[in-house]
């Protein structure tokens, strides 16, 4: 079985932790291999904010604005006061805590991760790639983010996304569950349930039907 990502929808990846959901996002965002095909450009939020996620000795708005840059220059000259808008209007938006001028290390991690997530909705990208973006962060957060999801893709943005909370799938259009490195089940609608997941994830060893 293969995964599919249609224009405006939110596909999710998952099953127990480990079982290949990482590395199919690492295809999408790097695709080599002749079985992976992928139109457009593509953003991508990392699992881990401290490793490879924030600048820290950069502001937030230095964070934010790196990957809209290219996209709003013009003939390639940057342009201060389209940025510092396009700034503004993202710090407004997901209300960020300590502004466009805070150390990233002053914010807390849900307000960090904020930024993070915020800088790849800022970019051009058609296509955004979240590895396990709300992990670690609060429900006020995690309401906040979830609804920036749902607001990019209605308007023709695509996502794919990693969740290892299998309750979060239920934001999503489509899920496949993935099992050793395979698709083991694709769910819709009513279908996708932390529960059905978890069933799916374990059917193989248990004998449980999909």
């Amino acid at each position: 079985m293969s995964v599919r990502i249609g224009a405006g929808e939110v596909v999710g990846l998952a099953g127990l932790a480990g079982q290949g959901q990482q590395e199919v996002l690492e295809r999408l965002w790097r695709p080599v291999r002749k079985d992976t095909t992928v139109h457009g450009t593509r953003a991508y939020v990392p699992g881990d904010r401290q490793r490879s996620g924030v600048l820290p000795l950069w502001s937030v708005a230095e964070n934010l604005i790196v990957t809209a840059m290219r996209g709003l220059a013009r003939y390639g000259v940057r342009r201060p006061a389209e940025e510092g808008a396009a700034v503004r209007s993202w710090v407004d938006r997901l209300a960020i805590r300590g502004g466009a001028d805070a150390g990233m290390t002053e914010l807390s991690g849900g307000n960090q991760q904020k930024v993070i997530v915020a800088r790849a909705f800022a970019s051009t990208a058609d296509l955004v790639l979240l590895d396990d973006p709300f992990r670690g962060v609060d429900v006020h957060t995690k309401t906040d983010l979830y609804a920036l999801i749902r607001e990019e893709a209605a308007n023709g943005r695509s996502v794919v996304w990693y969740s290892s909370e299998n309750a979060e799938m239920a934001h999503c259009d489509r899920v496949y569950v993935l099992r050793a490195g395979r698709v083991v089940a694709e769910l819709t609608g009513e279908e996708i349930s932390e529960e059905r997941i978890i069933a799916v994830s374990f059917a193989e060893s248990t004998g449980a039907p999909q």
